[in-house]
This record gives C-alpha cells, sequence and structure tokens, in this order.
C-alpha cells in the first residue's frame, strides 16, 4: 500500500492572510455574526477536506483539487458533530474557501483558488491522522473543544505556517510581527498559541530566535522558526 505523506491545499489566501484576518472580523463584516465555535470548526474541516482531496483534471479546463468525503468520515475525521460540519460548511463558503457541488445523494467539495504551478501547500497526512477501528482520525483535533480563541488562532497559525514553508525547507521561518500582521493574532497572545499548537501535536518544535532568547524580544526583529508535526514528510516528494 502506498503510503500518503502529505496532501494538497490551496495556499495563496493564507499567505496573504485575507481569509486569516477576516476569521477575526475583517473589514468586509464576512462571517462576523459566527461564533468562535463556528469558526473553529471551519478550519478544522477545511483542515479534514484537504486531507481528502485529490488533484483532478475537468475536460482539460485546468486542475482541480476535489474533496468528496461523506459526512461519517468527516465526523470521524474531525469529531465534529453533524450539525457542526453543516455549519462549518457555510463558514467555509462565506469564507468562499471551498464551492459545493451536488453528487449523487451527497455533495463534493472544490478547495477555491487552487493554481497547480504554485499555488498550493503541502499539509501533513500520516504525521496527525491514524485509523481506528478502520476510519481515519485527525489526532491532534482530540485536544480541541471548539472553544476559546487560543484554539482559533492555533488553526490559523498552523494554515499560515504551512502556506509560508519553503518547498525545500524544514521549517517556517517568521517573526512575531508578520504573524499578527497576516494572521491577525495579537502579539502577546502568540507565545500560547503556539504551545497549543505544540501541547496538540500540530506543531512538533519551535526553535526562538536569539533576539527571544530569555524573554519576548521580538521587537528587535526576530524570526523564530516553526516545525509542524511531520516536516519531514513534506519534503518527501511524489
Amino acid at each position: 500500500m502506498k503510503v500518503i505523506y502529505w496532501k494538497k491545499i490551496p495556499s495563496a489566501r493564507f499567505i496573504d492572510g485575507s481569509v486569516l484576518c477576516e476569521l477575526q472580523g475583517g473589514r468586509s463584516g464576512v462571517c462576523s455574526h459566527r461564533n468562535v465555535g463556528a469558526k473553529i470548526s471551519a478550519l478544522m474541516l477545511y483542515i479534514a477536506l484537504g486531507l481528502c482531496a485529490e488533484d483532478e483534471e475537468v475536460d482539460g479546463k485546468g486542475r482541480f483539487l476535489r474533496a468528496s468525503p461523506t459526512y461519517d468520515e468527516l465526523q470521524n475525521l474531525t469529531g465534529l458533530s453533524r450539525p457542526l460540519i453543516s455549519t462549518a460548511l457555510s463558514v467555509l463558503d462565506e469564507l468562499q474557501l471551498i464551492e459545493r457541488e451536488p453528487q449523487g445523494r451527497g455533495a463534493s467539495y472544490l478547495l477555491t483558488g487552487y493554481d497547480y504551478t504554485k499555488g498550493w501547500c503541502k499539509v501533513p497526512f500520516r504525521a496527525i491522522s491514524k485509523k481506528v477501528n478502520g476510519s481515519v482520525q485527525i489526532e491532534p483535533f482530540s485536544h480541541f473543544n471548539k472553544r476559546g480563541l487560543i484554539e482559533l488562532y492555533a488553526l490559523k497559525l498552523f494554515l499560515y505556517l504551512l502556506a509560508i514553508r519553503g518547498n525545500e525547507t524544514s521549517e517556517s521561518k517568521v517573526s512575531y510581527e508578520l504573524i499578527s500582521e497576516r494572521t491577525a493574532i495579537p502579539r502577546k497572545a502568540i507565545r500560547k498559541t503556539g504551545s497549543f499548537l505544540l501541547n496538540s501535536g500540530l506543531l512538533s518544535n519551535i526553535k526562538r530566535s536569539s533576539y527571544q532568547d530569555g524573554g519576548d524580544s521580538d521587537h528587535e526583529g526576530g524570526a523564530n522558526k516553526y516545525y509542524v508535526t511531520g516536516f519531514n514528510d513534506l519534503l518527501v516528494r511524489r
């Protein structure tokens, strides 16, 4: 059986921060009526859809990332209830991160903004998923209670780190200043957010810059190195 080390998700709107800032209450007001739990669930579901998505070419019109999981599969992957999955899909619709297409009695989901040549990043698959009673689960999601801003910050930071990592490097190198600018995570919450990612198992290690040794001295511009769980798998070529 072929080992799946990683899967693809579109990256452009995570790199520029447009979607991640919108979840914090962006200027357009999209999702402003949604509670924190709905936003957390939406990002969990987006990652799950990414792990289910396959690259396909449609009638020579271009390449797409399409996921076609059932609700049962999404429940197993994320631990979300069916009502939360429904709400999460609506949030992803509002953010224009997915397009739903009817497919028999269910639906398939196109991950929007995919550019096969450059506009995608890798999500670890083998390192964060496991099989339980024949069903695939995203193990770190068991640490999420779907409430509290730190959980929302954690998922935003995780997606941002995936998006900015260079394809030839193990780590994502970035400063507090840029994280805050691109994700709308308050600067004072970034260290706690990193700790949550480490404890949940989505992040493997953080190597702090010399500027930050002994305290929060990121004001001097130091960039930390963040290693997502399964970072070595992301270097494997298909």
